[in-house]
């Protein structure tokens, strides 16, 4: 399944367990609802269970955070079979970002280059101190 480009590659990720509020329909007016994160799908995108005041606990699964772009789109489906969750206010996890894993990979590869290139001009350095100077002479 294709990432959405349509979002940014950071999103807030609770881990699981974490206590969140629930807006259905994605809505930040509405009445917000108690939730738990039991389950990541991808980078910002959470399985939480809801608790309802007086109802029966309900499962929602691809809950993504009140800013992401889809919930630009009032009418979109998403919105409305999903809702959106947020952080309850003052309650955000120290570690509360992933970056989606295409990002993770790109980031380790350029960071293994680096260390490469730096190992080589290292060896090129000490190559040149360990010869003699016979321009010098």
């Amino acid at each position: 399944m294709a990432k959405d480009t349509n979002n940014i590659d950071r999103q807030p990720t609770p881990p699981i367990g974490w206590p969140i509020v629930w807006h259905r329909n994605s809505k930040k007016l509405s009445d917000p609802l108690s939730g738990t994160v039991t389950g990541i799908e991808d980078v910002g995108k959470l399985v939480i269970t809801v608790f309802p005041p007086n109802g029966m606990q309900e499962h929602k699964k691809g809950v993504l955070h009140v800013s992401n772009k889809v919930h630009s789109r009032p009418a979109s489906s998403h919105n409305i079979r999903n809702g959106a969750w947020d952080f309850i206010d003052g309650l955000t996890p120290k570690h509360s970002y992933k970056m989606s894993d295409e990002r993770e990979v790109r980031k380790e590869a350029a960071r293994k280059e680096l260390e490469a290139l730096n190992a080589r001009v290292a060896a090129e350095r000490l190559e040149r101190e360990s010869k003699p100077d016979l321009e010098a002479v």
